[in-house]
Parts: structure tokens; C-alpha cells; sequence
């Protein structure tokens, strides 16, 4: 090689470092050519998450050669079509942004199946149903002819167990006990407690008083102590000791057991309160309207709530705040429930989300179709509501448009009697089944 094919072959070799150098810096910083604004720009990235994982991925309907869980690097800023499926799941679709330098998170992404996967755990007509708090065991009542029946079933060993039973009276469920170890029911106007591992072995509650027991609820942190309203007097009851002793002398209208002690609606000649009974406390906590239609929740992280059922309205309470007992009054409330801190709660067309801790509705859905009951997802990730004759599953995720799903087809007469086991992958539901009525449970997740 001569010298002047030396000099070209060096020249040559600096020009191509000078062109690439750059360009190879601003690929490794991010960059990459639009080629429809005729421009460089700055990339960003998808970090894609689904349960179950090894999911498919589309990206404006092209297929990743990744599956879940993928990072989708080097994306220009824009919105893509973002589909996640899996064969046998629904699929979970969204448009979704991308900027410049940042990272877009799809995390919560649980696939639902396609068809849920069906086992019968008994037949039978069954009308209440009843979870324990931790929502692995489940207190039925089945109507037999004109028997009825109280059942307990434990969804870990799938088995079910004959209670109780009654050819005179009609049963109805009333609680779970704090341990989720005993189950208070009603038979005709008296009030039983029977241990689920004790089938047959019940404690008639009037027994224990003089007056007839309106209403009982069990104490919040004790199995042998129940607290019953006889007229306007509120009692506590103590099983193992057989007794009942008044906790006040006002005129009591509901109640809820709270912590050692209890909260009540009480009317006195100074007007109507909602009234605190703890050990050592007897402190009026805020008055009220006048009213019969006021009913008590507290979730297990111990908000309570007060419900005013004729006014639809929701008073979250923290009693032991001297100061600002009221924290928040919702409207438009004809029924809710808890999960942990977080709360679905529905009008008959609007269902929301309310987050205590943040002060924070989210509106989820409003519809020309009756919302009858609406409960959580045991993941917090997803709601579901009976709307018309459907169970739908709605997505919290507000980014685009919320992924909705049909779950199953609800009889009317078989309203609310639906429940999530603990995990979720699993619902329990008195249903109608190739027109066979029976106890099911229906697999929607792996």
C-alpha cells in the first residue's frame, strides 16, 4: 500500500468517526430520528407488568418480541395502543402516552378469564350468603321444601357443613364473630350464636334477657361478649357467664361495638347524640337529626361510618377526635363497603371510590341500569358491581378509558349473594347453572 492510498484510507477512516461518533452519542443518550416531523427526539419507555405473566404485547397492533414482564425501550413521543393478552384471558387495552425522557409504568394489569371456570359445591336454593371477614369461610342459608338451613362452608378444604336447621322459623344471617370462629343468626325473632366447628350446639341469646331482642351485634374484640338492643335498652351480653347488664339508662336507637366499648344513637331531653361508651369514657361525641334510618360499618382498620339511609347521606366519624369528630360527609349514598381503608360506594346510576386517608372520590361509573351492589377486588386494583343482571368488574387504572368486564349473569332473585374468596381468583355465588340452583364458585384468575 502506497502512501497515498494510506492518506485516503486514514482520511476516509476519520470522516466515518466523525459522522458515527455523534450519532452513536445521541443513541446512547436516547435519541432517535422521527422521520414524520423530520427531527431527532428524545425516547421514552413502557415498564409493562401482567398477572399472569408471559402475556403478549402490542404496541398500536404490532406484536413485542417480548412477553410480560418486558421494558419497551427507545419510543418516540406519542400515544400507542397498548394491548395485553393472553390466549384464554380477556384483554386489557389503553392508550397511553410516551414523553420524552420518562417512563411509563402498566403494573396493574390482572388478565380475567375469557370463560370462568365453573365447580359446583353443593345443590340447593340458597338465599343469604355471608363471608368472614377474611373472606375463607362462608355462612349459607338454603331453603329445603319448607326447611332451612344454615351451612358452613370453608373455601380451603372445600368442605361444608350442616349447622342448624328450622321447619318453623325463618333463619337469617346476621354477623361473624371478631375471630371468624362463630356465626350469630336470626331463627324467627330470636338470636342464636353457633361455633362453625360445632354443628347444632347453639345459644339462644333470649334466653339471657327479659325484654325481646331487637337487634345484637358481637363485640369487636371478644367472642364471649355481644352487645343487643331489648326496646330502647342497649345490653351487653356475656355468654359464658349467662348474663346481661345494661350499658345506659338513655333511650337507645342503634349501635356499633367500637374497640372495649360501643358508639349509639341515643335520645335524651337534651336532644340526640351520638354517644361514646368506652371503659372509664361516657362522652357525647356530636348531635344529630332525629331519625330511626341511621345504620353503623367500621372496616378492620377501624374507620367508622354512620350511615343516614333515608337522606342517602355518609358521615365518616373518628369518635375519638374531640376536636373534628365529622371528617368527611359523602352524598348520594345508598350503599357501600370496605376494603382495608378504601371504600366503593353506589347510588342507583353513579358508582365511586372514596380514599379516607387522602380525601380522595374517583368516579367510576354512571349508567341507564340499576347498580344493586357494588364490593372489591381483593387486589384494590378492581371493583366489582351488580349492574342490571351483571356482575362487571371495573378497573381503577383512569388513564384512557377504564378496562370493564362482564363476569357473570345475575338472577334478580340472586342479588348480593356473590362474594370474592381472600386471593381473588376465585368468586362464591348462589346461582342457576344449566338451570340447576346450587352453591358455586367460579375460577377468573390463575
Amino acid at each position: 500500500m502506497n502512501l497515498r492510498t494510506r492518506r485516503f484510507l486514514v482520511l476516509g477512516l476519520a470522516l466515518i468517526f466523525l459522522v458515527l461518533s455523534p450519532l452513536l452519542i445521541l443513541y446512547g443518550l436516547g435519541y432517535k430520528y422521527n422521520w414524520q416531523k423530520n427531527r431527532l427526539e428524545k425516547t421514552g419507555v413502557f415498564f409493562i407488568k401482567s398477572f399472569p405473566k408471559d402475556a403478549d404485547v402490542f404496541l398500536n397492533g404490532d406484536r413485542h418480541k417480548k412477553t410480560t414482564p418486558s421494558q419497551i425501550t427507545r419510543l418516540l413521543p406519542k400515544i400507542y395502543e397498548v394491548k395485553i393478552s393472553k390466549e384464554g384471558f380477556l384483554p386489557w387495552i389503553k392508550n397511553l402516552a410516551i414523553q420524552s425522557q420518562t417512563a411509563t409504568f402498566i403494573e396493574d394489569v390482572s388478565l380475567i378469564y375469557q370463560t370462568p371456570k365453573i365447580t359446583a359445591v353443593v345443590e340447593g336454593i340458597f338465599t343469604e350468603l355471608l363471608p368472614d371477614s377474611n373472606r375463607e369461610n362462608f355462612a349459607l342459608i338454603e331453603q329445603l321444601g319448607d326447611e332451612q338451613i344454615l351451612w358452613h362452608y370453608n373455601a380451603g378444604d372445600n368442605k361444608i357443613t350442616r349447622l342448624y336447621s328450622s321447619a318453623e322459623q325463618p333463619l337469617a344471617l346476621v354477623g361473624w364473630s371478631s375471630s371468624n370462629k362463630k356465626i350469630l343468626f336470626k331463627a324467627g325473632n330470636h338470636f342464636l350464636t353457633v361455633h362453625k366447628d360445632s354443628p347444632g350446639l347453639t345459644t339462644d341469646l333470649q334466653n339471657l334477657t327479659k325484654g325481646v331482642l331487637t337487634d345484637v351485634k358481637w363485640h369487636s374484640q371478644n367472642d364471649n361478649l355481644l352487645y343487643g338492643l331489648t326496646g330502647s335498652q342497649l345490653l351487653l351480653i356475656n355468654l359464658p357467664a349467662n348474663t346481661a347488664t345494661p350499658v345506659n339508662t338513655e333511650m337507645n336507637f342503634t349501635f356499633l361495638p367500637y374497640k372495649n366499648g360501643a358508639l349509639t344513637l341515643v335520645k335524651n331531653p337534651d336532644g340526640f347524640f351520638l354517644k361514646s361508651y368506652l371503659p372509664g369514657e361516657n362522652r357525647i361525641i356530636f348531635s344529630l337529626p332525629e331519625q330511626t334510618d341511621y345504620n353503623f360499618s367500621q372496616n378492620q382498620a377501624g374507620d367508622v361510618v354512620l350511615h343516614d339511609q333515608n337522606e342517602k347521606q355518609l358521615y365518616l366519624i373518628s369518635p375519638e377526635d374531640k376536636n373534628q369528630p365529622v371528617k368527611t360527609i359523602l352524598k348520594n349514598v345508598a350503599g357501600f363497603g370496605w376494603l382495608g381503608r378504601s371504600m366503593v360506594y353506589w347510588d342507583n346510576a353513579e358508582l365511586w371510590v372514596y380514599y379516607p386517608e387522602f380525601n380522595q372520590q374517583v368516579f367510576l361509573e354512571r349508567t341507564s341500569q340499576k347498580i344493586s351492589r357494588a364490593f372489591w377486588h381483593p387486589n384494590a386494583v378492581y371493583v366489582y358491581a351488580e349492574v342490571g343482571n351483571q356482575l362487571k368488574l371495573y378497573e381503577l387504572d383512569s388513564r384512557d378509558a377504564r378496562n370493564v368486564y362482564d363476569i357473570l349473569e345475575i338472577d334478580p332473585e340472586q342479588s348480593g349473594l356473590v362474594s370474592a374468596n381472600k386471593k381473588g381468583d376465585w368468586l362464591f355465588a348462589s346461582a342457576t347453572i344449566d338451570n340447576v340452583p346450587g352453591f358455586y364458585k367460579f375460577e377468573i384468575q390463575p
